[in-house]
């Protein structure tokens, strides 16, 4: 089962970050030609000013270059039954097995107002998962992550597929409790039919 990351929503957020960037553009604008005509310099070095040119270079620049790399690197999680796979323009960027998996849960991320903060779908690593995952980081010359030496490491999934959070995790879920068990030998209780 292949997942794509969804145009839709990578869209909206840029079409989001416009309708702010731009009214905060001409706000920008508006505060340095009055402050030219006024002599009033200290009006545009503020850290309000400031902080809105922050803003308009992050929504109008950099948002749209960071959804185009996002479009053209057409993402998708692919789904099989040894485990899943984030695919970046067809190749294979990082496994996880259903065995090298713990809990599969949707959370929602931290903050003071839990009711609005967005959900997300993360998963734990078994032992074996973060052995091979170290193994692996080791073996391309790359020091270990920091994240991995947690006692029960947590991979937090992509918010923009094309499934919501909560589809998506029930998915992962059920994938998870289906082909995660332990092979047991032929024609024992869990062997799964070829």
């Amino acid at each position: 089962m292949r997942i794509p990351v969804s145009t839709t929503k990578v869209i909206t957020l840029l079409v989001l970050g416009i309708a702010t960037g731009l009214p905060l553009l001409l706000l920008v604008l508006y505060i340095t030609v009055h402050a030219v005509r006024t002599g009033d310099v200290i009006a545009v070095l503020n850290l309000r000013t400031a902080a809105m040119v922050v803003a308009v270079v992050g929504c109008l620049v950099l948002l749209p270059v960071a959804v185009a790399v996002r479009l053209s690197l057409k993402e998708e999680l692919v789904l099989t039954r040894e485990g899943l796979t984030e695919v970046q323009r067809g190749r294979p960027v990082a496994t996880t097995r259903w065995s090298e998996m713990g809990r599969v849960e949707i959370v929602r991320a931290g903050g003071r107002i839990d009711r609005l903060s967005p959900r997300m779908v993360t998963y734990t690593l078994t032992p074996r998962g973060r052995d091979r995952l170290q193994h692996e980081r080791a073996a391309a010359g790359r020091r270990p992550a920091r994240w991995l030496s947690a006692p029960e490491p947590r991979v937090t999934m992509r918010q923009q597929y094309s499934l919501s959070p909560r589809r998506l995790g029930e998915l992962l879920a059920a994938a998870h409790q289906r082909y995660g068990r332990t092979p047991s030998p032929p024609g024992g209780p869990w062997a799964s039919p070829r």
